[in-house]
């Protein structure tokens, strides 16, 4: 809740909500179910969008397993790129989002996104890993 007011802030964790076609969602705001506890601190309610049976899965995702090992845009509606969560190694990925001021969409050259998504398609593309 906003101190000193009476707001409380909502979201739609499986919805990349975002800026521009350029950003392939991937930069948008979302929450991965791993970071549902650091975004707790935030955000007042969250809920899921779709039908009763899609929101019923996702609560189990995002609040009893907290991870997902398959694509991104499997659960989270507005991701085009094909990222596999499992190979983003970052446990602070939601940390860094949360303070980045999305400098990327102000023309700056931030690319944290950028460099974690590609260790990601690495790591899935090794043979060993």
């Amino acid at each position: 809740m906003l101190e000193d007011t009476d707001i409380q802030i909502r979201c739609y964790a499986n919805i990349s909500q975002s800026k521009g076609d350029n950003t392939k969602g991937i930069k948008g705001f979302y929450i991965r179910p791993e970071d549902i506890d650091i975004y707790g601190k935030y955000i007042d309610i969250i809920e899921f969008f779709g039908s009763v049976t899609t929101q019923n899965a996702l609560y189990e995702i995002y609040f009893h397993d907290k991870k997902w090992d398959g694509k991104l845009n499997e659960i989270i509606k507005g991701i085009k790129s094909n990222v596999n969560n499992y190979y983003i190694l970052s446990k602070h990925f939601a940390e860094y989002r949360t303070t980045c001021a999305k400098k990327c969409f102000k023309g700056n050259d931030c690319q944290l996104c950028d460099r974690i998504i590609n260790l990601a398609n690495i790591l899935r593309d090794s043979e060993d890993y």
